[in-house]
């Protein structure tokens, strides 16, 4: 839990901005390599735990199986996002001009008067 929590508290630059969402199929394909993720954390906390003991092998598993977690799973997001541009499919995703002027009009797009 302290992992994600400063993890997350340094990407949002202490927790004053949002998260960047990723296209659906980016964090699907992501999503579907989470296997992976989980299994190098499991191995790392054994690991871990093998080699220290005591409560402070609880404590230095439970860290290390979460940064271990976390960075899986971005080099996972990131494999996908190189798999999809290589694809070179459509994300389904507006271009970021289009959604930056949708954020300031406060609207989707164009109004057409009828």
């Amino acid at each position: 839990m302290t992992a994600f929590s400063a993890l997350e508290g340094a990407v949002t630059k202490g927790f004053r901005g949002a998260l960047a969402v990723g296209s659906d199929q980016v964090i699907s394909l992501g999503t579907a390599l989470a296997f992976v993720s989980v299994g190098l954390a499991i191995t790392a906390a054994h690991g871990v735990a093998s080699a220290l003991h005591g409560p402070v092998a609880w404590f230095a598993a439970a860290l290390v199986a979460s940064l271990v977690f976390v960075l899986a799973e971005s080099v996972g997001l990131v494999l996908a996002q190189w798999v999809q541009e290589r694809r070179e499919e459509p994300t389904g995703d507006p271009p970021a001009s289009v959604s930056a002027e949708a954020g300031r009009s406060g609207s989707c797009g164009p109004v057409s008067a009828a």
